[in-house]
């Protein structure tokens, strides 16, 4: 007799393999707020801490915090977090989704002033060198930031940044876009218009909604924002109780450009900060790059690492394309400054858990996950696990990829 199929393990393991994406998030209160294409699931951080048993005395740490996921879900259960994140963008949009004390009837009150004056927006000008004006058509460019420069006059700021979060979330339907990263693909035929206020109201309720749901609290919910590598030495000793994060994967993405359209929109400028984002793109290498050398002390892991970037120098030699040597070198030197102050910050029986993904690289493998794994070791904590949530695969070459959890003891 064939076995029925028991239907909540086949939902559980469907969830398990996106934990480390946002798709779980989009239906979800405040996560929902904003897709980042870098994030990992408010689900896979739920169960985490309660997996390891995380109460409201405990401090959580995210050093990798994007838009706040782990940050929001700590703060639903009353659970103190920190948060520390490079992109200015996205801790705005980790800010604005942790402020629930809002004056919810000044935003409905100024929604419907916006609404009576939306005629206006054609008093707009667009300049011919806006950068903007390669997403949108004039007439929707005109409308976003008639929309924009209404926002910005409002004087009350967790009002105005719900206002221009809700305006974020209108600017991807409305774009000529039709993929944002690693690159820009444009529709085949632009939009010359689009219901742009109607978009834009339908957000800002949809926030408001769910703001209306949840419970205000003081629970602390600190989003820094820095160099991880910076800021987590004003971390005092031995004072985390669980760290949860995701760092960049080792796939030639340039971060930035994953938030490249939102941050021109809200005039952030990204061009020396990406100088100090962890190199997991050759676009992230600087000119002293190459007289960097590999700065692990363990002779093993070293030596593991320099053959890897031995086979991709020669691999570069014969293509003349992408420093991939260089950029795994940089990588594994960034993650080392900072897996020692992970240590360092870890309460004794603490657990660190960290989502990451191997790659390959001019057909080599670079098993991030473990080496990873090793490094933490090296330094003196202990390896509990290596958890494969999913396998990935790459349009340029056939090595079978995956996506896992690295689960470290102090």
């Amino acid at each position: 007799m064939k076995k029925s199929i028991n239907k909540n393990i086949y939902t559980w393991n469907m969830k398990k393999r996106l934990h480390g994406t946002f798709q779980l998030n989009g239906s979800l209160a405040l996560h929902s707020w904003y897709k980042y294409l870098a994030g990992f699931s408010a689900e896979f951080v739920l169960e985490s801490l309660e997996k390891y048993n995380i109460k409201p005395d405990d401090t959580v740490l995210d050093f990798f915090g994007g838009v706040g996921t782990t940050s929001v879900v700590c703060k639903k259960n009353r659970i103190k977090s920190i948060s520390i994140e490079l992109n200015p963008f996205a801790c705005f949009v980790a800010n604005t989704k942790l402020n629930w004390n809002l004056d919810l009837e000044k935003a409905k009150i100024l929604s419907k002033k916006l609404d009576s004056i939306k005629k206006e927006y054609n008093k707009i000008k667009i300049l011919k060198e806006n950068p903007l004006n390669k997403f949108f058509s004039n007439k929707i460019l005109q409308k976003l930031l008639f929309i924009k420069n209404f926002s910005l006059k409002i004087d009350d700021n967790g009002v105005k940044n719900l206002f221009l979060l809700s305006l974020i979330k209108t600017l991807k339907p409305v774009s000529n876009c039709i993929n944002f990263s690693p690159y820009f693909q444009y529709r085949n035929t632009p939009l010359k218009d689009a219901r742009v206020f109607k978009i834009f109201e339908k957000n800002l309720y949809d926030m408001i909604n769910d703001l209306e749901r949840v419970s205000e609290n003081n629970t602390i919910s600190k989003i820094i924002f820095g160099d991880s590598k910076k800021e987590m030495k004003k971390i005092k000793d031995k004072s985390i109780d669980f760290i949860i994060t995701s760092p960049p994967y080792l796939n030639n993405w340039d971060y930035s450009w994953i938030t490249k359209l939102e941050s021109i929109f809200l005039d952030y400028e990204l061009k020396e900060i990406r100088k100090s984002f962890i190199k997991s793109s050759t676009y992230l290498l600087d000119k002293n790059d190459n007289l960097k050398t590999c700065i692990i002390p363990n002779q093993k892991i070293k030596l593991k690492i320099l053959n890897l970037v031995n086979q991709l120098k020669e691999k570069r030699k014969e293509s003349k394309d992408k420093k991939f040597d260089l950029m795994v070198l940089s990588y594994f030197n960034d993650m080392y400054i900072i897996l020692k102050e992970m240590r360092r910050v870890m309460k004794k029986n603490s657990y660190s858990l960290i989502v990451l993904g191997d790659s390959g690289l001019y057909g080599v493998h670079i098993p991030t996950d473990k080496i990873i794994g090793e490094i933490g070791e090296s330094l003196g904590i202990k390896l509990v696990d290596i958890e494969v949530l999913r396998k990935r695969s790459a349009s340029r070459h056939n090595i079978p990829l995956r996506e896992s959890v690295v689960i470290f003891k102090r």
